[in-house]
C-alpha cells in the first residue's frame, strides 16, 4: 500500500527509537537498519546499523538476510552474495530459505548473468512460490534472454499474485541510492509488457 501522509516520518521516529534502546540486539538493529534504507532513504546510517547487526551476531539468519539485502541495494553485490551464502549456509532448508536464494538470483540480474539467475530463482520458487520478488527475477530473466514466452507465462503469475502491480510500484518499494541494482529488472519486467 503506499505510504499515508506521515508514515515516512513515523518509521524513521519508531527505527530510530528502537536504535536507542537496542543495547546490542542485532535482530532489531537489523530491522531498524533495512528500515532506513527502504523507508526512510538515510543509507549511510542504514548500511553503518547492518554492518553493527553482522557483527554482533554473525550467525543469526535474519541479520545475514538483512545485510544481504542492505548490500544489494547500497552497497557490494560481492558482500551482498556473501551475506545470502551465509544465510543459506545457516538454513538451508528452512521455511525463509526463499529470501537468500531470491537474493542470489538478484546479485546475478545486476551482473548480466540471466542465467545464473534463473535457476536460483527457480530455487526459490521451489521453496516458496508465492514470493513476488521471485517472480521478478524469472519475468526479467527469461525476457532479458529472449525467452517470452516463460517470462509472459510468470507474469501472468506475478499478476495474479500481486494485482494491480506495476513497474512503478515495484521502483517506489526498493532503496533508491544505486538505481543501477534494479535496472535490468525493470527492464525485463518492461520487455514482458
Amino acid at each position: 500500500a503506499p505510504f499515508g501522509a506521515d508514515d515516512k516520518e513515523r518509521c524513521a521516529e519508531l527505527a530510530y527509537l528502537a536504535l536507542r534502546h537496542a543495547n546490542g540486539d542485532s535482530t532489531v538493529m537489523a530491522n531498524c537498519g533495512l528500515a532506513m534504507l527502504q523507508t526512510v532513504k538515510d543509507y549511510d546510517l542504514g548500511m553503518a546499523v547492518l554492518r553493527t547487526a553482522v557483527e554482533a551476531n554473525p550467525n543469526s539468519l535474519l541479520v545475514a538476510v538483512r545485510a544481504g539485502v542492505g548490500h544489494l541495494l547500497c552497497g557490494s553485490t560481492d558482500h551482498a552474495l556473501a551475506c545470502f551464502q551465509r544465510a543459506i549456509e545457516l538454513s538451508p532448508s528452512g521455511f525463509e530459505a526463499h529470501y537468500p536464494l531470491t537474493g542470489i538470483a538478484h546479485v546475478h540480474m545486476v551482473t548480466g548473468d540471466y542465467s545464473q539467475a534463473l535457476a536460483w530463482a527457480m530455487r526459490s520458487l521451489a521453496v516458496n512460490s508465492s514470493y513476488d520478488p521471485t517472480y521478478w527475477m524469472l519475468v526479467a530473466g527469461h525476457a532479458h534472454l529472449g525467452q517470452m514466452e516463460e517470462a509472459r507465462r510468470f507474469l501472468a503469475v506475478l499478476q495474479a499474485l500481486t494485482p494491480g502491480i506495476t513497474i512503478s510500484k515495484i521502483r517506489l518499494g526498493q532503496a533508491g541510492k544505486d538505481p543501477s541494482r534494479l535496472a535490468a529488472i525493470l527492464e525485463g519486467l518492461r520487455i514482458a509488457g
